[in-house]
């Protein structure tokens, strides 16, 4: 399974200004709630702008600004766990010639912005799914920041920590499946459906079957009976197949104990899938 990176944006680890306690309070519980995160990751250009930062304060050995008495220990803990998790790029990596440029702009300026743009594009192909960051860093307010030069084009602004995002379910549900089998029964086979499937859960083509259904036909459901339990996944679409035929679906699938998913609709396939590392 692939390993992913959210690449920490630096305001995340900046200290705040102490004159609001407020302030200081919520900079410190954020940033140990995304401690909690292993997939968020320093770039080496924001690994050189925080230390420099926190140089000046006397890291590791000082006090954390802003911080009530109650979470220094832990903050410490946090920020020294999330300094020591950087990503470097391989040598296979080229240098880039520009920073890209960010949009939408990052509201603590233009140090923050380069060592963003500077880490996206050296680090990009490592798996990098976002940014964690705080919405509220950004103006106007966005959901992703595009990169100008890219790579890469865009990524998102992940604000929740630990959140699962898309791309960790979709290669999740591809691990599951690897080595296994797909078959679909119901409706009329869609060769593009069948791509798209493949190329989201890195599927070969030869792992899906279909079995089509078309009306006044009787369905066929001989080939289920050479399935196996250790190697099949069999998605029964309902609404094409009628009640008879959905029972002999689940009858033989119960038999052979196969992982049967029911969907009404050919266009929930996928998302009923994406279920599948949770069941």
């Amino acid at each position: 399974m692939t390993s992913f990176i959210l690449l920490c944006d630096p305001a995340i680890l900046l200290p705040p200004d102490t004159s609001d306690p407020d302030r200081g309070v919520a900079f410190w519980q954020r940033l140990i709630t995304w401690s909690a995160d292993h997939r968020v990751r320093l770039g080496p250009t924001t690994l050189d702008l925080v230390h420099a930062t926190f140089a000046d304060l006397g890291w590791p050995n000082y006090d954390p600004p802003g911080c009530p008495t109650a979470l220094k220990r832990v903050a410490r803990r946090s920020l020294n766990g999330l300094l020591a998790r950087v990503q470097l790029p391989t040598d296979s990596h080229p240098t880039i010639a520009v920073v890209p440029t960010l949009m939408p702009n990052h509201r603590s300026g233009d140090l923050v912005e380069e060592a963003i743009g500077h880490d996206a594009a050296t680090l990009w192909m490592m798996g990098v799914l976002g940014i964690a960051t705080d919405r509220s860093h950004w103006a106007p307010p966005a959901d992703a920041v595009a990169f100008d030069p890219p790579p890469p084009d865009m990524l998102d602004l992940i604000d929740t920590p630990l959140a699962h995002l898309d791309e960790e379910i979709d290669s999740a549900v591809a691990g599951f499946l690897r080595g296994r089998r797909l078959t679909i029964v119901g409706g009329c086979p869609r060769p593009e459906l069948s791509e798209s499937l493949c190329a989201r859960f890195e599927l070969d083509a030869a792992q899906v079957h279909w079995i089509g259904s078309e009306r006044g036909q009787r369905l066929n459901l001989d080939s289920l009976d050479g399935l196996q339990a250790d190697r099949d996944v069999v998605v029964c679409v309902t609404g094409h197949i009628g009640h008879a035929g959905s029972r002999g679906v689940k009858a033989r699938c119960r038999r052979r104990e196969i992982e049967l998913l029911c969907v009404h609709d050919q266009n929930q396939i996928a998302d009923e899938l994406r279920r599948l590392p949770t069941k």
